[in-house]
């Protein structure tokens, strides 16, 4: 099992950190910024920020800068294309639509060449051989824990998702593999609103604590 599979034992809110007996399933659902990272994991830790500077300045400082300022210039440029009434919502979802079913063959395909099972892709990101060519370009979500399932792929190269119910995948999201940074949100919107988890690595469960985050899901930005 690799660190990220491992279940989290601490949850560090602006700075101070918590376990489950102090810190209930309600109190980690009601924070509205998280942010999980490989190195985190790797001490079974999660973060989260009650202001998105705090999120901003622990994002900065673990090296994830250009990453942050990303996906702020997306928000922006969504947020600017709705304002120019460029925004058509009938556009957007049969486009993106298309793009995530025909990506479920080219997933399936790349596992066949790398003659792996959908359970080991999150290793399979990790330590795939290059010569096969990479097995994911953005992010995975699964209905089911330890990535189980046929997944909802998400193209990545700066793309905002404003709902996830284009793809039958609205609140159901219970694991997510990752090749690069990903933002879920619990809304929906253009753009996305609400509650956000910062993904920097896969996440094998998101019903355990402090993630809580099963079935929340409702929009996305993919780096």
């Amino acid at each position: 099992m690799s660190d990220s599979d491992a279940a989290p034992e601490f949850f560090v809110v602006d700075g101070d950190s918590h376990t489950p007996h102090d810190f209930g399933d309600d109190d980690a659902l009601a924070v509205p910024f998280v942010a999980v990272t490989p190195d985190g994991l790797a001490q079974k830790t999660v973060f989260g920020f009650t202001t998105k500077q705090g999120l901003e300045s622990f994002l900065v400082a673990a090296g994830y800068a250009r990453d942050f300022h990303a996906v702020e210039t997306l928000l922006q440029r969504a947020a600017a294309a709705v304002a120019a009434e460029s925004y058509d919502e009938d556009t957007v979802r049969t486009l993106q639509s298309l793009e995530a079913a025909d990506a479920i063959p080219r997933y399936y395909r790349s596992l066949g060449r790398h003659g792996a099972s959908s359970e080991q892709v999150a290793n399979l990101i990790a330590d795939y051989n290059p010569l096969l060519g990479a097995p994911v370009h953005s992010a995975l979500l699964f209905r089911l824990p330890k990535y189980h399932g046929v997944p909802c792929p998400l193209g990545g190269g700066g793309a905002v998702y404003p709902d996830l119910g284009y793809f039958n995948f609205d609140n159901v999201t219970t694991s997510i593999a990752v090749s690069t940074l990903t933002v879920l949100y619990d809304a929906k919107g253009c753009p996305p609103t609400g509650k956000q988890v910062w993904v920097t690595t896969h996440i094998p469960d998101l019903r355990v604590w402090p993630y809580k985050f099963n079935n929340l899901a409702s929009s996305a930005i993919v780096l």
